[in-house]
């Protein structure tokens, strides 16, 4: 996944070209003509240019950067709106592949990058001001309300990522208001189901653990079809009775149902009694559309302007071994079936560094995959994996890490490849088990960016939310200290 040791060379057929061709460094015209005009969006200089296109970029990751890079540039400017926009969409292309070597590897602050970050930050609050606005307005009701209520600790629960800015703007207005207040993390897992393992009910006992008996645990986030929200605040009110106060922040352009509507409504009025506080269930004005040509008018991907990107709220999710098995799933699945992986893979098997091509009988590659498949006993065999990647990394499974540096992430990746070929050897021969590794990790590196595949919404395990690097971090940062100083 990180480095072209994550497969095994098969003797027959060599390396790919296409993967070699992939991981090979862009020469630097080529990184020039691509990042100069992203970065004067954010107006850049030719220096600049210049010092950001001495790193390396892969072929690979050059591609994909031009791709972006042409939907940006292609957008005309048509007014303020549409310019704030294209300057979103430049810095969060920026801060993933040019600004930083990986955003979630700590390094020295980059002034430079920081500075257009800014600009990226500046242009996301006026893309969404009536957004930022009401929920700056919902924060400081809160603020004021603790401020009258000075015998309770307040204790906000942070549940990146879709949280992560109103916390940010509730836990600074509380320290300008010198409120006595905490910040606890909470990576609760989707499942609900206890025969499937671990549950958001179980997340919440280990939370419970860590506040004290006396606090009031404030429970802020959008409730965009509702469903999440109320599993969360249920589990959340089961554990601690009686002091958890929801917050849920509705919005015009969700797709929330009404029985969904009707079980907020239910547990943020009977809130109002408990606490004393009415303002439980808050509604965030749409977000204006915008013109980005002579077409018709778009609106964002997403009816919340913080949840557009995790730079936004400044951290990233990732559980990297489970993802990884279930995007393995995913892979050797569609190989099988004869979906769309299968011409990713027949592509990269094309033609090997030496120059050798190689044609696929029809039908030849998804049956040998499937008849493999089969003789493995997938499903056993992901069950195991899964068990196995549990005790490995019980504080992976849980979302219990913080960071993750290089050696980590390539001692995962190796970790997962090894214990798959040795669990797939008790079932099929040594080289039959490369053969499907190879298979996955093949297609996985050219269906990059992975479009197509989503992971299980109701997994069992949690992810983990790792903290942006600062340069990074600084959007973030930036834009809570506009909305709050606005």
């Amino acid at each position: 996944m990180v480095s072209k040791n994550s497969r095994k060379t098969d003797e027959s057929f060599g390396s790919s070209a296409l993967l070699e061709w992939k991981v090979s460094i862009a020469p630097m015209p080529e990184v020039v003509s691509v990042i100069d005009p992203l970065i004067k969006i954010l107006g850049g200089t030719d220096n600049e240019v210049e010092m950001y296109a001495r790193k390396n970029y892969r072929n690979g990751e050059l591609q994909s950067l031009r791709a972006l890079g042409f939907e940006i540039t292609s957008m005309p400017h048509l007014n303020q709106t549409s310019e704030n926009v294209r300057k979103v969409k430049t810095v969060q292309v920026l801060m993933n592949s040019v600004f930083t070597q990986n955003p979630l590897f700590q390094e020295p602050i980059d002034s430079v990058a920081a500075r257009m970050i800014h600009i990226g930050a500046e242009a996301l609050y006026g893309a969404g001001r009536c957004q930022f606005e009401a929920l700056k307005k919902v924060c400081l009701d809160i603020v004021a309300w603790f401020g009258d209520h000075l015998d309770k600790q307040m204790v906000i629960l942070e549940s990146p990522l879709g949280n992560c800015v109103p916390v940010a703007i509730l836990r600074t207005l509380a320290e300008r208001a010198n409120l006595l207040h905490e910040i606890k993390v909470w990576n609760a897992p989707r499942n609900d189901r206890a025969h499937k393992g671990y549950t958001i009910e179980d997340s919440a006992n280990a939370i419970k653990s860590e506040i004290g008996e006396s606090s009031i645990v404030v429970y802020i986030d959008d409730a965009i079809t509702g469903t999440r929200f109320v599993k969360c605040f249920d589990a959340l009110n089961k554990v601690m009775k009686n002091r958890v106060l929801p917050i849920a922040l509705l919005f015009q352009d969700a797709s929330l149902a009404s029985s969904q509507f009707n079980s907020l409504e239910k547990r943020t009025t009977k809130a109002k009694t408990t606490f004393g506080y009415q303002n439980t269930l808050v509604k965030i004005p749409a977000l204006p559309v915008f013109k980005l040509d002579n077409g018709p008018p778009f609106k964002w991907d997403s009816p919340v302007i913080w949840g557009e990107s995790d730079f936004t709220a400044g951290k990233r999710k990732v559980n990297l071994v489970f993802n990884l098995i279930e995007l393995m799933s995913f892979v050797i699945e569609d190989l099988s079936e004869g979906g769309e992986c299968i011409g990713l893979l027949e592509t990269a098997w094309r033609q090997n560094t030496e120059g050798r091509q190689f044609r696929f009988a029809p039908g030849l590659t998804q049956n040998s995959i499937n008849h493999l498949k089969n003789k493995v006993e997938w499903q056993g065999c992901l069950h195991s994996l899964s068990a196995m990647g549990k005790t490995k990394y019980p504080n992976d499974f849980t979302g219990n890490i913080d960071s993750l540096n290089q050696a980590e992430l390539v001692e995962r990746c190796e970790w997962l490849r090894d214990t798959f070929v040795e669990q797939a050897k008790n079932k099929i021969l040594e080289h039959e088990a490369w053969f499907l590794w190879n298979a996955f990790y093949d297609t996985f590196s050219v269906m990059v960016p992975l479009e197509k595949f989503k992971p299980a919404r109701d997994h069992i395990y949690s992810s983990c939310a790792l903290r942006f690097n600062d340069t990074i971090r600084s959007y973030h940062e930036k834009l809570i200290d506009i909305i709050v100083n606005s």
